[in-house]
């Protein structure tokens, strides 16, 4: 009995062991990282099929002129890739680090097969000799240098030109991290790791270029990209990939901006859900408060600049303060290869630019416009009640309100959306184009279908992989959140297994 009880006792002990060490290998990640993204490699090769892909049999071909010993190395680990010691069954980490580096963490299952892995890529060129030093093993693999011990690896890419040396004592701060000292134990790992999906992320606008435009325009009235930080999420389900983000202030400062630029924002109401064919390539429709949505766009330098350049023929920002409800753009169908690619507007797809008005009064200046933009080499000529055309020899442009709709459009476009029949290609996404804030649908069906899968499609393995591809879609049901949707013709399999 007594026995008994101590063999239970001893179990219970190894489990809470085994428990508590399971995320150990987490805490090598820095509590300051400015992005770390988990990628659950177990879910995507089972979701994948990749046991019988086409990625499995490429990659056996690229072993195929190794010698016979080194192919009988590498089929050990394409057969099973559990003998190279990592427990493949726990996420991989990706993360940026204070320090300028992109580390690499992952849980060693068995040290070693882990080191009788590394003994074959040494053979091959591709690792140095390892060093042990105060119970952790150092190396370089490929010019990026790693440690691990039983439970952990850590691989350090540098982003600048550091040392060797600077790169090990990094790599041995972080095996000295406590969990309290790490990222597993702030909020932004918690509600990262409360996501849903293969790819899970969490990401600080700070590690953007400081002249990207999404930086920029976060940086406006004092509030640093660094105050604003994202979350994200990507799934892999049957006949689409999901990606979803949230977006929220790190500051109080931060959030009050953020607040204040969903103002021009309001539901889509779905007037130009018909517009597009079954050949146009892009719709993106968005709910425009117009007064708020102009002070927004304003604050991105180069929309600003556009918007200067545009005042020279019309008085665009009188128009889009006249916006109230849904704007809309689509992009026609790629032109056709007979097309002369030399000529700017046969080059350029249709375009027709939507948008409903809550009051026509810059119409009183349009005669004002006609004379002003002379100047700049631009004629306005009426072509029916408030409808015009504007020319410079090279551009031409028609636009023209009917109603309380205001429109923008290339020649072809203008003549196609009145004589031609629409299609209810929108029809099936009608319900969430409603009940979002801004819907963009790109139709790749129609962009693979034409020249450009002619270019594209001479390789057998991209030509499957592209012929599966129907649409790609970016909707915001909340004015914080975001979901990027890559859809697949069939949408009963799994995305993944489709793609592998």
């Amino acid at each position: 009995m007594f026995r008994t009880i101590k063999c239970v006792v001893l179990t219970l002990v190894v489990m809470v062991l085994a428990s508590c060490s399971k995320d150990e290998y987490l805490n090598v990640i820095p509590k300051e990282s400015s992005m770390v993204m988990s990628v659950d490699l177990a879910s995507i090769a089972k979701k994948g099929d990749m046991a019988n892909s086409d990625l499995l049999k490429v990659l056996n071909d690229a072993t195929a002129s190794l010698s016979k010993n080194d192919k009988e190395k590498a089929k050990k680990y394409t057969d099973d890739p559990r003998e190279t010691g990592i427990d493949l069954s726990e996420p991989v980490y990706v993360f940026k680090t204070p320090t300028q580096y992109v580390g690499v963490a992952m849980k060693i299952d068995d040290e070693d097969k882990f080191s009788e892995f590394l003994d074959v890529l040494r053979d091959n060129g591709s690792c140095s000799k390892i060093v042990e030093h105060e119970g952790k093993k150092f190396g370089a693999l490929m010019d990026c240098d790693f440690a691990y011990n039983d439970n952990t690896f850590a691989l350090l890419i540098p982003l600048a030109a550091n040392s060797k040396a600077g790169n090990r004592a990094v790599l041995t701060s972080m095996f000295n991290q406590k969990e309290e000292e790490s990222f597993v134990s702030t909020d932004n790992f918690k509600k990262m790791a409360d996501g849903k999906g293969e790819i899970l992320m969490y990401v600080n606008l700070g590690v953007l270029p400081a002249n990207m435009p999404l930086a920029q325009m976060y940086g406006m009235n004092g509030m640093k990209p660094s105050d604003v930080e994202g979350f994200l999420s990507t799934s892999f389900v049957d006949g689409k990939m999901v990606m979803t983000t949230e977006v929220s202030g790190k500051t109080e400062a931060a959030r009050k901006m953020l607040e204040e630029s969903t103002k021009s924002m309001r539901k889509i109401e779905g007037k130009y859900i018909n517009v597009p064919t079954d050949k146009s390539l892009i719709w993106f429709c968005a709910g425009v408060k117009g007064v708020e949505y102009l002070k927004n766009l304003k604050k991105t330098p180069q929309v600003k600049e556009l918007l200067l350049l545009a005042e020279r023929t019309v008085d665009i920002e009188k128009i889009i303060n006249s916006v109230e409800g849904d704007f809309a753009v689509t992009v026609g169908e790629l032109p056709s290869a007979t097309d002369n690619f030399m000529s700017l507007n046969s080059f350029m797809p249709d375009y027709l630019i939507t948008a409903n008005l809550n009051n026509t009064d810059f119409l009183k200046d349009a005669d004002y416009w006609k004379r002003s933009m002379r100047d700049y080499g631009f004629t306005m000529t009426e072509t029916g009640k408030n409808q015009y055309s504007i020319s410079n020899g090279d551009i031409d442009i028609n636009w023209g309100v009917d109603g309380n709709d205001l429109y923008f459009a290339s020649k072809n476009a203008l003549l196609k959306n009145a004589f031609t029949q629409h299609s209810n290609i929108l029809d099936t996404y009608k319900d969430d184009i409603k009940d979002s804030y801004m819907y963009m649908f790109f139709n790749l069906d129609a962009l693979f279908s034409s020249q450009v899968m002619g270019m594209i499609g001479q390789v057998p393995a991209v030509q499957k992989r592209v012929s599966c591809l129907k649409s790609f879609i970016i909707q915001s049901k909340e004015t914080n959140k975001c979901e990027v949707i890559l859809e697949l013709k069939d949408d009963k399999t799994n995305f993944l297994k489709q793609m592998f």
